[in-house]
């Protein structure tokens, strides 16, 4: 390559960047309208029809794969009325997105859950997490340091 198609395709660097950029401004919104629908509207099936790929795989214990799976799972959950999911913080790295979330079930459970999603092709499509029991005397003040 000669200095002249260097410097021509260096000019082409910042447009592919733009692109990817805004490729990746698109994915966080579109995340934080899954977050919106799921987490805090509770409207799991909309959510997951948007914004889940059919072929979802899921890594929690006892879930099966798919996106239906986790909608007849998940669906009935979130519907009970002491059934309580409050998003403290979403962190971002590449093709996964982790949400740090509050979690009660009435007065008996009280847990930190990170959601960690996997995402490609415009859709959510691999899924982890991981629970963190907390103990009624820890709750008032455990999420504290994690809010932003």
């Amino acid at each position: 390559m000669d200095r002249q198609e260097f410097i021509q395709a260096s000019m082409l660097v910042p447009l592919l960047l733009a692109g990817t950029a805004e490729a990746a401004g698109s994915q966080a919104h579109a995340f934080d309208e899954f977050i919106d629908l799921f987490y805090r509207q509770k409207r799991v099936r909309e959510a997951f029809g948007k914004y889940v790929a059919e072929d979802y795989i899921q890594h929690s214990l006892g879930m099966a794969q798919g996106r239906d799976a986790a909608i007849e799972v998940l669906a009935p959950m979130f519907a009970r009325e002491n059934f309580r999911i409050t998003p403290v913080r979403t962190l971002r790295d590449g093709q996964l997105v982790a949400v740090i979330l509050d979690v009660q079930v009435g007065d008996a459970v009280s847990a930190l859950v990170i959601d960690i999603f996997r995402h490609a092709r415009g859709k959510l499509v691999e899924h982890w997490d991981v629970k963190l029991e907390i103990p009624a005397d820890q709750r008032a003040h455990f999420f504290d340091g994690l809010k932003s």
